[in-house]
């Protein structure tokens, strides 16, 4: 008997995840265009939505420079439905209450698996 999982197990693990995604963030992604002059500028960004979940990270707190000095940052953990394309570089906002409204960045993407149950990247709120 083989100790993998199945595609129906996947499957199950998946809709599983997926009852526990609270909020939803608002994803946008910068485009990089041709200038004409052999360098890029910044195009219109991408933006889209998808269920997600925020948690602390375990560490807490990492490092981020801010106006050249380096300062600590809050570290957190999202969670995304399986398979959703969320990239390192991307940010995006959640909306917790009518009065909590938070943007992060992602710094680190986990890497994807082909038989995830979510997508979990590493983010800094901005």
């Amino acid at each position: 008997m083989s100790d993998l999982l199945s595609d129906a197990d996947i499957a199950r693990a998946r809709a599983l995840q997926a009852r526990s995604f609270d909020l939803t963030a608002t994803v946008t992604r910068l485009v990089m265009v041709d200038d004409g002059a052999g360098g890029q500028l910044p195009g219109t960004p991408t933006t889209f939505t998808s269920p997600c979940r925020i948690s602390g990270h375990k560490s807490a707190l990492g490092e981020q420079i801010v106006g050249g000095a380096m300062q600590g940052a809050g570290l957190f953990d999202a969670t995304f439905p399986a398979l959703t394309d969320i990239r390192l570089a991307d940010r995006f906002t959640v909306v917790f209450s009518a009065t909590d409204t938070r943007s992060y960045e992602v710094i680190n993407s986990y890497s994807p698996k082909s038989r995830e149950t979510a997508r979990v990247v590493l983010c800094v709120e901005r």
